[in-house]
């Protein structure tokens, strides 16, 4: 399916479901040590339950939109835009190498706020949205990223921009 036709799909869904969204972005690691004890394959396992108790429960089926952002190898990438729980296939995620944990979370940040300016220019109201980062250990790019991510992390939820 083309970007075309899928933007169109997304703004038809918009248009028809007005309901106030709480955007749920997961933020996962997929650096090779998430090979170890089948670490990746449980996280899915997780990811899955969570969408299908969304998808069953009324009022988060038509609010929650899930977004699922990797990172592994050399660089993080957009593996699901935001979708509503029910109508989730979840991608199928690879390890690889290194952990861009900042790269992550910064792709997740930017995919945030366009969708935050899709909902504006639809009049849709949204919850505190929520990021999720899972990993099983440090970044391994520079230590002064992560923490300056950190602390700007910090300082988004105690203003209550993000959960």
């Amino acid at each position: 399916m083309d970007n075309h036709r899928i933007y169109l799909l997304e703004e038809e869904e918009l248009i028809a479901n007005t309901s106030t969204r709480t955007p749920v972005i997961f933020c996962l690691d997929c650096s090779f040590s998430m090979r170890q004890q089948k670490r990746l394959e449980k996280v899915m396992e997780g990811l899955k339950e969570f969408c299908l108790d969304m998808a069953k429960d009324p009022v988060a089926g038509l609010s929650v939109e899930v977004c699922i952002v990797s990172f592994g190898g050399e660089h993080a990438k957009l593996a699901l835009n935001f979708t509503p729980p029910g109508r989730i296939e979840l991608p199928k995620l690879t390890t690889d190498g290194r952990t861009p944990m900042v790269e992550g979370i910064q792709l997740a940040l930017n995919t945030l706020e366009k969708r935050k300016i899709r909902y504006s220019q639809n009049d849709i109201t949204i919850f505190r949205p929520w990021l999720i980062v899972i990993g099983d250990g440090d970044d391994t790019g520079s230590k002064t990223e992560l923490i300056r991510m950190a602390k700007f992390l910090k300082e988004e939820s105690d203003a209550k921009h993000l959960n």
